[in-house]
């Protein structure tokens, strides 16, 4: 850690790193871009989608690092900053200034952040993240299972309370960025998407017995 710079001034450098947009950058290593691709959301499961697995895979890494840098940078300011710092760098790759204050849905940021302020806690959600998706076989479903389990995991009486908050902060922005597609499954266009109900037999209807008379 710079014990030379001021904590706020190494707040900004967390934020900096969380919106350095690793996905954007694998892909054009690919020749794809994400934005504009699959789902169009710059994160490791859409570079993974668009790219292939090993891609994947390496945003998955780069962006959990970039959360346990974060995390570094203050470690040594005591756990609270350090904590604050994680928060950032998720904000920072869910709004980065390099594309246009737009991000992913941070969640390998914050695993990589919760990973380095409290490892068993950090274990945790990852196995969290993994048998839910091993259950769901959708990626946004995990996340979504995430968001609720990080924060009712750190719940116990050894998570630190800034960790807690840490984790209150990053579960509700990965759910926040998961809106559209919670919306999309559960409101009115899903219902819309669905085979309309066939008619039915009878005198009502128009099966066959109404055929014969005509």
């Amino acid at each position: 850690m710079p014990p030379a710079l001021p904590p706020a001034l190494l707040l900004l450098l967390s934020y900096a790193l969380g919106a350095l947009p690793f996905a954007v950058w694998v892909g054009r290593l690919k020749g794809v871009d994400p934005r504009a691709s699959g789902s169009k959301n710059p994160g490791a499961t859409n570079v993974t989608r668009t790219a292939g697995l090993r891609w994947g895979l390496l945003t998955l890494l780069l962006d959990a690092l970039k959360g346990a840098a974060a995390v570094w940078l203050l470690s040594g300011r005591g756990l609270g900053w350090a904590a604050a710092a994680g928060g950032l760098a998720v904000l920072g790759h869910c709004t980065s200034p390099l594309l246009s204050f737009r991000g992913g849905r941070g969640v390998a940021t914050t695993g990589g952040a919760l990973l380095a302020l409290h490892l068993g806690l950090g274990l945790a959600a990852v196995l969290t993240w993994l048998l839910a998706l091993l259950i769901t076989r959708r990626a946004a479903w995990a996340s979504l299972t995430l968001s609720v389990g990080v924060v009712l995991l750190s719940l116990s009486p050894d998570v630190p309370t800034p960790v807690q908050l840490f984790c209150a902060g990053a579960g509700a922005l990965i759910a926040a960025r998961h809106w559209e597609y919670v919306r999309a499954l559960l409101g009115p266009a899903r219902r819309a998407a669905l085979p309309a109900r066939p008619p039915a037999r009878g005198r009502r209807g128009g099966g066959r017995g109404a055929e014969r008379r005509r």
